[in-house]
């Protein structure tokens, strides 16, 4: 999020007085001290990014409102989920599909690391199969764990495992939001490990969010962030997302499954 400008700022006032809401009532909803608001909207004094999020969520502005707040071009994003979605519905590879949702729709998302991890019905498991996580970050990753982290994979038979926000948010099918690493690691590296790499990776926001088509469960897509997301991508936005990436996964997984059975068909004949 960017900072206001002095221009900007009598917008947070329309906002405020088209929601009815008094200085007073605002500085109380978001903890801010007495006077603040008039201040901030005087261009007095420039709000802090964490004092513009409250403001935003407690006017509950909405993504083409926050656009014209924070000086966003919305047709910049639309054009990045249009180019992305074309894509995605054009290929059946599943690998390649992967890795342009780590490493081509992370980004519109405002969003720099990512994994994406699969879930197998039959064995209840979920399995990381793609990340972009850097090469120094994943060596300090692999020597706490003794293991490299191919293939690492979460049991929801495993009640601990379970509480692992990556196969918690799909267990419980609703994205979970957190400031702490640990919550994605703590079955893998312990807590001292885990906020090493948080600093290093500079981590200051992430979403674990399940994908998920009807009743079917198809994985998980992890995003590390360095900010919340706001004015940028609202809930519906992100909900849209996030359902054409669990369909172009499932149409690859389906159309994995007819080459195999059509290829032993052949062997057999």
């Amino acid at each position: 999020m960017a900072e206001l400008d002095a221009d900007d700022l009598p917008k947070i006032r329309k906002y405020r007085l088209s929601r009815n809401v008094s200085q007073m009532d605002l500085e109380l909803n978001i903890g801010a001290a007495p006077g603040s608001i008039s201040r901030i909207e005087s261009g007095k004094i420039n709000p802090t990014k964490e004092t513009l999020l409250k403001i935003v969520k407690a006017l509950d502005i909405q993504s083409a409102e926050a656009a014209e707040l924070f000086s966003i071009d919305l047709n910049d994003i639309i054009a990045g989920f249009s180019k992305v979605s074309t894509v995605l519905d054009m290929n059946f590879n599943l690998d390649k599909i992967l890795k342009m949702i780590v490493c081509e729709i992370v980004p519109v998302v405002n969003g720099y690391y990512a994994s994406i991890w699969l879930w197998d019905e039959k064995d209840r498991r979920l399995t990381m199969k793609f990340h972009n996580v850097p090469k120094f970050i994943v060596r300090i990753v692999e020597k706490a764990m003794g293991r490299s982290i191919d293939g690492v994979s979460l049991s929801a038979d495993d009640p601990n495992e379970r509480e692992n926000y990556a196969l918690k948010c799909l267990m419980e099918r609703k994205i979970l939001e957190t400031d702490d690493l640990y919550n994605y690691v703590h079955t893998f590296v312990n807590r001292n490990i885990a906020k090493i790499v948080q600093r290093i990776v500079g981590m200051k926001y992430s979403l674990a969010v399940p994908l998920i088509i009807g009743n079917k469960k198809i994985g998980v897509l992890d995003i590390v962030l360095k900010k919340k997301l706001v004015g940028q991508i609202d809930e519906s936005m992100l909900e849209l997302f996030i359902n054409q990436i669990s369909r172009a996964i499932l149409y690859a997984e389906e159309y994995q499954k007819l080459k195999d059975k059509l290829l032993k068909t052949k062997i057999r004949k």
